[in-house]
C-alpha cells in the first residue's frame, strides 16, 4: 500500500511538472466553441492591401487584404460602419463600404488574459480538395475567430510566446512542418467541440 501511495504522489509531482509554466488553476484557460459570426464583404480599393472597421470612433477590427472580415459582435448595425483602406505601409488611401454581410458558424477561441502575455494560435486545416493550410499567429484581440471552415480544421494549438533559436524575437512554441507538429516550448492542443 505504501509503494502505490508513494507511485501515485510521483506520478502527480510528474504530470504537475509538464503543465505550462501559466497559472494552472485558472478555470478554464483556453476555451474554443463553435459559435454563428457575421462574415463582412466589402468593396476593395485598388491600392489597398489592409481595411480598419470603424462604428464611430470604436474600432471593430482590420483585415490584410481580401474582401472577407469575421466579426463577432452580431448586435453591429453595418450599414452605419465605416471601413478605412491603407496601403501595406500603412498609409491611408481613403474610404469604402461594406456591400454584403451573412452568419456563418466559425471556431472562437477565448482565454483568460491574465494567463498570456504573448499568446499564439496554430491552426492544421484540410479542404476537401486535399490543400493544406497551416497558420500560426500572435493572438492581440479576443475573443479570436478561426477563418476557415469548422469541418476543415484538424488541429488548433494555443500557447505563450517563447525565446527561439530560429527567431529573433519571442514566437509561438510550436510550428507545423510537413504535417508534423514542432514543439519549442509547452502548448495546449484544443479539443475540438
Amino acid at each position: 500500500m505504501k509503494n502505490s501511495v508513494c507511485l501515485a504522489g510521483m506520478v502527480a509531482v510528474g504530470l504537475a511538472l509538464m503543465l505550462p509554466v501559466q497559472n494552472v488553476h485558472a478555470e478554464p484557460e483556453v476555451h474554443m466553441e463553435v459559435e454563428e459570426v457575421v462574415l463582412v464583404e466589402w468593396r476593395e480599393i485598388d491600392e489597398a492591401s489592409r481595411y480598419k472597421f470603424y462604428l464611430g470612433d470604436d474600432k471593430l477590427g482590420r483585415s490584410l487584404g481580401g474582401r472577407r472580415f469575421f466579426a463577432y459582435d452580431p448586435e453591429v448595425d453595418w450599414d452605419e460602419v465605416r471601413v478605412d483602406a491603407y496601403t501595406f505601409q500603412g498609409d491611408p488611401v481613403g474610404e469604402t463600404e461594406v456591400v454584403d454581410t451573412s452568419s456563418e458558424a466559425r471556431l472562437v477561441v477565448r482565454w483568460n488574459e491574465e494567463n498570456f502575455d504573448s499568446p499564439f494560435i496554430g491552426v492544421y486545416a484540410r479542404s476537401e480538395g486535399g490543400g493544406v493550410s497551416r497558420m500560426v499567429q500572435e493572438l492581440r484581440e479576443q475573443p479570436h475567430i478561426v477563418t476557415s471552415d469548422v469541418d476543415e480544421v484538424q488541429k488548433v494549438l494555443f500557447g505563450e510566446a517563447v525565446d527561439r533559436p530560429d527567431r529573433r524575437t519571442p514566437f509561438a512554441p510550436f510550428s507545423f512542418e510537413n504535417g508534423d507538429i514542432e514543439e519549442f516550448g509547452p502548448y495546449l492542443e484544443l479539443e475540438m467541440p
